[in-house]
């Protein structure tokens, strides 16, 4: 289900190197009383989680305050999904949600800060 929101395009609009793609694991096994294992698919689609290394998404002060302004307000606390054009180049315009509780941001000195967060891509 698209969303008409989008990532903001004063914040950076691919992820740093390093970020790393995760599929969820998406099959049930059962065990069976001889032989090997069932198994099956659990759903027809699943969501892949973007994570990146916590000291390489960088922004500064005016891109943090919109990167809070966007999780807080306009996404609800990370609560609605939203459109992102290539967070990971190869992916192309995805539906993204926040994949954690919070954003973490750490002060690096020089107006800049560290920002820990995860993404999930949604199917």
């Amino acid at each position: 289900m698209a969303t008409s929101l989008r990532w903001p395009a004063s914040l950076p609009q691919t992820l740093p190197l390093g970020t790393r793609v995760r599929t969820s694991r998406n099959v049930v096994q059962s065990e069976t009383e001889f032989g090997p294992q069932k198994v099956r698919r659990r759903f027809t689609a699943a969501p892949k989680i973007l994570e990146y290394p916590a000291d390489a998404f960088i922004l500064d002060d005016d891109q943090l305050a919109e990167l809070l302004n966007f999780f807080e307000n306009t996404t609800a606390g990370g609560s609605l999904s939203f459109m992102w054009d290539g967070p990971v180049p190869w992916m192309g315009d995805v539906e993204v949600r926040f994949g954690g509780e919070e954003l973490v941001p750490e002060g690096i000195g020089g107006g800049q800060w560290a920002v820990e967060t995860r993404f999930r891509v949604l199917p």
